[in-house]
């Protein structure tokens, strides 16, 4: 297992920072009979399972004991292998690898036991904060700074994952987020030089000034998207569920009371989506804004939670976009209101393009998160080539969709879901190419359009 949880630290310790190498290495050593650091320690092996395929052959039997190891935790009648930070950490390399590998059913079962461990062991409070009862036993109060850097990057790791296993389950997250109470993490490997900084609370993040910005590394910018994703989430679900029709000819009088009812709630519907509409929009410039070092080229091509942390803001935005341009067709406006979301939407979308023609992780499980993002870039652009079969410019979003399909194609396999949502964005593309196979080869603009 030793191999499996080095590669753990040299391949994907940069996108789940959340533990101390030496600390786990002497926790493995010194208490190997103990349950809880059992399953930690095998979670860590299954993690470097996943990422490299001179392992993949212990796969299964690694989450077989992940599983095993957590159970008899849970079983434990002194409960002192469940208040265990080492038990915790254990269930959430064992949901990144359910999320990773789509397991969304068995992931949301183990985001539920994870946050209420959270929730037990009081990792969402401060410790002076934090108080012991029947279904609170928390974790010791510590001064070691690595210690509590540990805990609150695991409890922002759940933040994270839970925010993606919600949308893809099609729930509400349990984790609250205006209970959570804890800084945002603080930069720098939890090595021997770490060092722990006053970090803002994720409710005071509009407030951090430029000196505390420089400490806002690329893992805390990730947990800053996530809370504009959960805002996103539950307001497109509402406006999905408007859906005013126009009256016809042979409907009741637009002077009858139930329909002189129904368009004031529509009025009211319509004017609070647009309000809750430039509002997310301004949340997103200034999370954009706050979060721009760890969004230039240089970050991007060098860092693979910054190149995750780009991808998912930009699909951010085309969600934000599309659920305008949804919002003017149910309403049957001119299509002129939505030219302006259409226009960003496709610019957000050319910035994945961009994106996919640079740097992708290396494996699959390293950007497994981020297929959602192309896809729907993908759903963009082939309503562009949709519009416009034969203008000049669908030789250029022809080989867009090639772009953000090969990338597609490296983070997920072409039997995953995000591959299934996209299949009749391949066909519209095939169909494409077989219109248009005598045009000529120069034809293939290979550059971007512009902003």
């Amino acid at each position: 297992m030793l191999e499996m949880h080095h590669v753990y630290f040299q391949v994907f310790y940069p996108i789940m920072p959340i533990l101390c190498r030496d600390r786990f290495f002497a926790h493995v050593q010194q208490d190997q009979n103990s349950p809880q650091v059992k399953a930690l320690s095998y979670a860590v092996a299954l993690i470097g399972a996943m990422v490299s395929p001179e392992h993949h052959r212990f796969e299964v039997a690694c989450e077989e004991a992940v599983r095993t190891h957590v159970d008899l935790c849970e079983r434990d009648d002194d409960m002192s292998a469940m208040v265990s930070l080492d038990l915790f950490q254990a269930l959430l390399f064992l949901l990144r690898y359910e999320l990773t590998h789509r397991k969304i059913a068995r992931a949301w079962i183990t985001v539920s036991r994870a946050v209420q461990l959270a929730n037990m062991l009081g990792l969402h409070l401060d410790s002076s904060q934090a108080s012991g009862s029947e279904l609170h036993q928390v974790l010791p109060p510590t001064t070691d700074p690595l210690v509590i850097e540990e805990r609150r990057r695991a409890l922002w790791t759940l933040y994270i994952c839970e925010t993606y296993a919600s949308s893809r389950a099609r729930q509400r997250p349990l984790l609250r987020e205006a209970q959570i109470d804890i800084p945002l993490p603080s930069p720098g490997p939890l090595d021997a030089h770490f060092m722990l900084f006053p970090m803002e609370k994720l409710a005071d993040s509009y407030s951090i000034n430029d000196a505390e910005k420089s400490r806002i590394s690329s893992f805390a910018g990730i947990v800053l998207a996530c809370a504009v994703s959960r805002q996103c989430q539950p307001w497109a679900e509402t406006v999905a569920t408007i859906n005013p029709r126009p009256t016809s000819a042979g409907s009741q009088s637009a002077n009858h009371p139930a329909n002189q009812t129904s368009s004031k709630v529509v009025a009211l519907s319509v004017q609070g989506f647009w309000d809750k509409h430039f509002s997310l929009l301004s949340v997103l410039r200034h999370r954009v804004e706050l979060l721009s070092p760890h969004l230039t080229v240089c970050a991007v091509q060098s860092d693979p939670v910054s190149f995750g942390l780009y991808v998912y803001l930009c699909g951010i935005d085309i969600a934000l976009q599309e659920t305008a341009v949804a919002q003017v067709e149910k309403q049957v406006l001119s299509p002129a209101v939505a030219a302006d979301s259409v226009k960003r939407s496709r610019a957000a979308a050319y910035r994945l393009v961009g994106a996919a023609r640079g740097t992708l992780p290396r494996n699959r499980a390293s950007g497994a998160l981020m297929a959602r993002p192309l896809a729907t870039a993908l759903h963009v652009l082939a309503r562009d080539l949709c519009s416009r079969p034969d203008d000049k410019s669908s030789s250029t979003i022809a080989d867009s969709l090639h772009v953000l399909l090969g990338a597609l194609d490296r983070l997920e396999e072409t039997n995953g879901f995000w591959h299934e949502t996209v299949s009749p964005v391949a066909s519209l593309l095939k169909d494409w190419e077989e219109a248009h196979k005598n045009r000529p080869a120069d034809s293939w603009a290979m550059a971007l359009l512009p902003e």
